[in-house]
């Protein structure tokens, strides 16, 4: 029965006048603008690069509310770290820990046989 009512919908494409995106970095915030606009009726024309940047802000601290929750993961990939799977490095200053691949931590890091001394991003800009 579901299956018939569902292939007996008619779909109508509809495609409303919208903003294009003008920098290559702002997709998912764009993306997450354009549902909630749409879904309250607003104008998807009149976002401004400050309504972006006002809304990565809030996305971004949202997230940090629930940064306990994702201690156990590699502040560059956002997977799981586990002490008995793989290899891992450690910033010396904030004692992250990171999976010692190419894409988390570098190529130079990730090549090391052992590393020594290892400096996240975040505390090497301070």
């Amino acid at each position: 029965m579901g299956r018939n009512l569902l292939l007996s919908i008619q779909w109508e494409l509809k495609v409303n006048e919208h903003l294009k995106q003008k920098d290559g970095s702002s997709c998912g915030v764009f993306c997450l603008m354009f549902a909630e606009r749409h879904l309250s009726g607003e104008s998807l024309l009149n976002i401004t690069k400050e309504d972006v940047l006002r809304k990565r802000t809030e996305v971004g601290t949202t997230l940090l509310l629930f940064e306990e929750h994702i201690a156990d993961c590699c502040p560059c990939c956002g997977f799981k770290v586990d002490d008995l799977k793989g290899d891992l490095v450690s910033c010396g200053i904030c004692k992250r820990k990171f999976h010692k691949k190419n894409y988390c931590v570098g190529d130079k890091i990730s090549n090391m046989s052992s590393v020594q001394h290892f400096t996240c991003k975040d505390c090497f800009k301070q």
